[in-house]
């Protein structure tokens, strides 16, 4: 953090813009701008659906942005992140835990509201489990209906 008297260091923008830029022209967006992006750039699902057939790698894209956007990094492999050794590995007991959401939190992945969670799940678009009085939502499941939504 720089002080009164003190000099930061100068920012080299095109060594950054390049960084994520790789050398087939293509771009890498981390989940954070993928985020950012589709909160101020929802693409509506009508025009979704007339991309899939008009331009097909359009929609592959604008739907890679989304399902990044809403998914949930917990479930995404273990890695140290840019190093080269795996981060410790989680019980299976973990690991199954995790794997399984309440209908509040996937809706805060899918970016729906938790009644929609529940009105897919009554219209048999999300298969779920009662657990008492909640529903149980395996995370695969999730991940498979917003696709098909998408």
């Amino acid at each position: 953090m720089a002080t009164a008297g003190t000099r930061t260091a100068a920012v080299d923008w095109s060594q950054r813009f390049a960084s994520h830029i790789n050398p087939d022209g293509s771009v890498v967006v981390p989940q954070k701008a993928a985020k950012w992006l589709y909160e101020r750039a929802p693409v509506p699902h009508e025009l979704r659906l007339l991309l899939r057939e008009r331009d097909p790698e359009l929609y592959a894209v604008i739907n890679a942005l989304r399902l990044s956007a809403f998914s949930d990094p917990e479930s995404w492999p273990a890695t140290s992140d840019l190093g080269s050794e795996m981060a410790k590995p989680t019980t299976t007991q973990q690991e199954s835990e995790s794997e399984w959401l309440t209908t509040r939190r996937a809706s805060e992945i899918a970016g729906v509201t938790d009644r929609a969670i529940r009105d897919w799940i009554a219209a048999k678009r999300l298969p779920a489990r009662r657990h008492g009085h909640t529903w149980r939502i395996h995370r695969t499941d999730l991940q498979a209906a917003l696709l098909h939504a998408a």
